[in-house]
């Protein structure tokens, strides 16, 4: 088949999987060519369809940003071909968006019509402030395969079938930094940004102080910004409750800036019960080991927590 009878085929940008088909079938005038090279048979993993026959479009759909992408192809024939190419996705984007990197511009290869396939493989370059959800497509001339860890795709395509993919990227969660309970002796409460703190929401703030459970040192177990100043600046002497409860208001002020990290929250809570009833000489030793734990997480030393903020009063 000539390019010009294929072009002729292939007018829609985007077709159903069922025209695709219907396209190869069409151009199939040896019955016992092989499907993968001819045929109708269409190798697909999630849902989509792409545009012409012979061509390979990769779309995008995420966060509105510039996406860029690497491709090679397993052959050197002189096809239309973008070996790097980028995605513009704009804010007001109601679905995926396109481009066709791949399109069969060569003759056709094989003896009696048959068009031995060009595999495909795109590969998307790291997005900042986003995450790759998933990879979507279709390898119309033969098996395709995903790498979502490599954020690679393999598609196959020839003269008679089309293929495709497209990447679904999603916001990266927004990574708060923390701060020791220098910063927040030093400069937190001097700047008011205690004081701001405790005026929003959140499970940590009752009634605009901070919730560490009943201690022995204030009967209520809330705290004003004003006292939260008045503990930080007391010297701890050894007090197995006060440098946990250092410890903890400053992992719950970091909490509270929307910092995280995994099992910060369970050691809140346990820290919260032993400050509650005092400490006795039992629970000590497990009282330093928590502290322990939430000065690594105050100081972005924490497994899976955020990285320390970078902050000249921070001491």
């Amino acid at each position: 088949m000539s390019n010009e009878v294929r072009k002729s085929l292939t007018a829609p940008t985007h077709l159903t999987l069922a025209a695709f088909a219907a396209l190869g079938m069409a151009a199939c005038s040896d019955p016992a060519a092989p499907s993968t090279d001819r045929g109708p048979l269409l190798h697909t993993t999630g849902t989509g369809s792409y545009g012409a026959v012979g061509t390979v479009t990769v779309c995008k759909e995420g966060p509105a940003g510039t996406y860029n992408f690497t491709a090679s192809k397993s052959d050197n024939r002189a096809d239309t071909f973008q070996s790097s190419f980028s995605i513009v996705v704009p804010a007001n984007a109601t679905g995926p968006t396109c481009v066709q990197i791949f399109d069969r511009t060569t003759p056709i290869s094989g003896p009696g019509n048959v068009d031995t396939p060009t595999n495909v493989t795109i590969t998307e370059l790291a997005a900042p402030g986003t995450t790759l959800a998933s990879i979507d497509f279709v390898s119309g001339a033969g098996p395709g395969s995903e790498n979502e860890a490599n954020r690679q795709v393999t598609v196959s395509v020839n003269e008679y079938h089309a293929s495709g993919a497209t990447f679904h990227n999603v916001a990266a969660p927004t990574t708060v930094c923390t701060f020791t309970q220098g910063f927040f002796k030093n400069k937190g409460d001097k700047s008011g940004l205690v004081v701001q703190l405790l005026m929003g929401t959140h499970t940590y703030i009752v009634g605009g102080q901070l919730n560490v459970g009943f201690t022995t040192i204030y009967s209520d177990g809330t705290l004003t910004a004003a006292q939260i100043d008045a503990i930080l600046e007391t010297p701890t002497r050894g007090s197995a409750e006060l440098i946990l409860l250092h410890q903890l208001i400053t992992a719950e002020l970091n909490v509270i800036r929307g910092a995280s990290a995994p099992g910060i929250a369970a050691l809140i809570t346990e820290a919260q019960s032993l400050l509650a009833g005092g400490i006795t000489s039992m629970e000590r030793a497990r009282a330093i080991e928590i502290a322990e734990l939430l000065d690594q997480f105050n100081n972005g030393d924490y497994p899976g927590g955020p990285e320390h903020c970078d902050d000249e009063n921070d001491d």
